[in-house]
């Protein structure tokens, strides 16, 4: 039996500091899918120009395949296979559609028509090299056009719910965006005079310290940030430091991330270490995302404005002070935070 929208979507409630809307939109978008034949032949054949025959349907969300990640949507019917990506506000993980067609090519050798399809808010150009599969780049304002009133009444729900988080039609520049045009430069001028400053302590304590080019990489994942590579028994994770606005909210966050590859890590206790040692003591945050543990203290930008001092120096502060908390951790357990 199929399980019902209402069961699929309450796995994803509210935990922490994230917001489950997107995996709520996947859920509900793919038993529209499922459930409509009307909506989904329309958007098979409108938006893919992919014809359906009557063969087998399934589709499944959220499969997970070791070393390649989790599609969130996953389509096969006959000789097709199609993997979905759907992002609101995040960008897509390094490499990820790839990996994605990789899925396709080594694991579903029985399928010959294949397919991987980034559904997304906002426009991203891709960089895809892989003939045997065909990229889709699809905006979720097209999804929001394609239903109408021969749809049924879930589909219409999904439609108002589009609209209501504000993804019904081609983004355009608004008043606000062309007077932060005239403020981007400074505001990246104050995060690097920020993050530079730990540069020589970042090298001295962990024995490296990500270029400055390396910030504006991860921009479109509503990020700043600079970076050291770290293993534990000889396995790679991250310590993060910078400015953060990958959340649901509008205000920014800083501060030290702990980035850790959950698969990589089963069966490893460094993550039971530092929920000791950071969350439990001094009140860290853990948050299971995208096949990642991470591990943090963040405190939004607004704290700092509000203070009287100057808020460079103060957020300086509260960096240096997590920072003491990770070297007497280093100290403790000599095999962490270390190259």
């Amino acid at each position: 039996m199929t399980d019902s929208i209402f069961t699929r979507i309450f796995s994803y409630r509210q935990r922490e500091n994230i917001s489950p809307l997107e995996n709520f939109l996947t859920e509900i978008f793919s038993f529209c899918l499922e459930n409509d034949t009307i909506f989904r032949n329309d958007f098979f054949i409108k938006l893919l120009s992919i014809k359906l025959d009557k063969g087998d349907f399934k589709i499944s969300t959220q499969e997970e395949y070791e070393k390649f990640g989790r599609p969130d949507i996953e389509i096969t019917f006959n000789k097709t296979v199609i993997l979905f990506e759907c992002k609101v506000e995040a960008s897509e993980r390094q490499n990820q559609l790839n990996d994605y067609a990789s899925i396709l090519t080594d694991k579903k050798t029985n399928f010959s028509d294949l397919h991987v399809i980034f559904l997304t808010k906002y426009f991203e150009h891709k960089e895809f090299n892989n003939s045997k599969v065909q990229l889709h780049l699809i905006r979720w304002f097209e999804v929001y056009e394609l239903i109408n009133k021969t749809h049924n009444g879930l589909t219409q729900q999904l439609k108002s719910f589009l609209k209501e988080q504000n993804m019904e039609k081609v983004k355009n520049f608004t008043i606000q965006d062309l007077l932060a045009m005239k403020t981007i430069p400074e505001t990246i001028t104050k995060m690097d005079e920020l993050l530079e400053q730990f540069k020589p302590a970042f090298q001295k304590i962990f024995g490296g310290y990500s270029k400055e080019s390396s910030r504006s990489t991860r921009l479109p994942s509503g990020c700043y940030i600079n970076y050291v590579t770290l293993k534990y028994q000889n396995i790679e994770y991250s310590l993060l430091i910078g400015f953060d606005w990958n959340y649901e909210e509008e205000i920014p966050y800083l501060g030290l991330m702990i980035e850790i590859p959950k698969k990589k890590f089963e069966g490893s206790d460094l993550i039971e270490i530092l929920n000791i040692e950071l969350v439990k003591k001094y009140k860290w945050e853990t948050i299971d995302y995208d096949n990642k543990i991470y591990i943090s203290i963040l405190k939004p930008i607004t704290d700092f404005i509000s203070q009287e001092e100057d808020n460079i120096p103060t957020m300086k502060k509260f960096i240096e002070a997590n920072l003491k908390t990770l070297v007497e951790l280093k100290e403790k357990y000599p095999k962490l935070l270390i190259k």
